[in-house]
């Protein structure tokens, strides 16, 4: 005996539109809004599709303000903290539904679904997270697949389960627009104090643009190292760089690349992290210097 076809709302259109209202309204109501922030390649070969990974992750595109459910409510999900063989690791996960007609609205067609690797921002907890997995099929179709047209092909596609974890930055380049993400990441940012010189100095270099040194110790050289201005204190002489590519040289010239300003570089300290005071770098370089001799060509064996 088959079932009842007059009370059997499987596949109804109405029904599953009842279903979609329902959950964009839980959510509209019970929910919080997120930054979405959709990850940017700047690697030469791009996105790894094999492996799944960005050597040189960037997030510097546009964001987009979408609604969602917070369904990890008491606790954070995971291993939490642990310890390894690599020492302690922290592993906090959580769990989010974002309606898939929240979705296209604010997105627009710009990405088909939210992406493992893209970040979501709260302000209500002031914290960033990152998608480790996108759950498509979490609510299961309770009214059936539905009829898919070119119009319509997901009619009945209600949500996206966001598996993700409290971000751990890796020296990403995160520009948004939103001041509270810009004040996290300058928080976590590798970033290292260099003293200049009070004299032969011109010019006051400017929060967030490249500074650099040259080749031949002009500002129309070729590059040899660059840093993005973190802090610059005029009076002290006092100048943070973070995101550091290539060796300063001391009692040459760190200039602007915005600004034109010119100052000597006296001394600076690259394994004293001023984001991170508990690191041990120091501790560790002062014990290698006393067990191998880096004046040698090959300290660790012969010639």
């Amino acid at each position: 005996m088959t079932v009842r076809t007059i009370l059997n709302n499987f596949n109804s259109k109405t029904e599953q539109n009842l279903y979609d209202d329902l959950v964009n309204e839980f959510v509209q109501t019970w929910g919080i809004d997120s930054l979405y922030i959709p990850r940017t390649s700047i690697s030469p070969n791009g996105y790894d599709n094999l492996f799944g990974d960005d050597p040189v992750k960037s997030f510097t595109g546009p964001s987009y303000t979408i609604e969602c459910y917070i369904m990890t409510v008491d606790n954070y999900e995971g291993q939490n903290e642990m310890f390894t063989k690599f020492g302690l690791a922290v592993s906090n996960g959580a769990k989010f539904l974002m309606p898939n007609r929240a979705w296209k609205r604010e997105v627009q067609g710009a990405y088909l679904r939210p992406r493992e690797g893209d970040l979501l921002y709260f302000k209500n907890f002031g914290a960033i997270f990152e998608i480790k997995y996108v759950d498509e099929n979490s609510l299961f179709y309770p009214f059936g697949k539905g009829v898919s047209s070119p119009n319509a092909p997901e009619t009945n596609f209600y949500g996206f389960t966001l598996n993700c974890e409290k971000f751990r930055y890796n020296n990403e380049i995160i520009q948004t627009s939103v001041p509270e993400v810009s004040s996290i990441v300058n928080s976590l940012i590798a970033t290292y104090q260099f003293n200049l010189a009070n004299t032969n100095n011109t010019g006051s270099y400017l929060l967030g643009e490249s500074a650099y040194q040259t080749d031949n110790n002009a500002p129309t050289g070729n590059t040899t190292c660059s840093g993005t201005v973190n802090q610059w204190n005029l009076p002290t002489g006092v100048l943070q760089l973070d995101t550091i590519q290539g060796l300063f040289l001391p009692n040459n010239q760190i200039f602007g690349a915005n600004s034109g300003a010119s100052w000597t570089l006296n001394n600076y300290n690259m394994l004293a992290d001023l984001n991170n005071p508990m690191m041990d770098n120091p501790g560790i370089e002062t014990a290698a210097n006393t067990i191998l001799n880096f004046s040698e060509s090959n300290p660790f064996g012969a010639p």
